[in-house]
């Protein structure tokens, strides 16, 4: 499985597809790379409650 591709793919449910592509929606968090570090840390705060 391709890591990259499957965050993509979790992208394109509601309510992600209404905050548009999901190259628009990395892009808003400025590239691939800052996607993922908020994706991590976003888990790190889940997890840690």
């Amino acid at each position: 499985m391709n890591f990259g591709e499957g965050i993509v793919r979790q992208n394109q449910v509601n309510p992600f597809d209404d905050f548009g592509t999901p190259m628009e929606i990395i892009s808003l968090f400025g590239g691939k790379k800052q996607y993922l570090q908020a994706i991590t840390e976003l888990e790190q705060e889940i997890y840690a409650a």
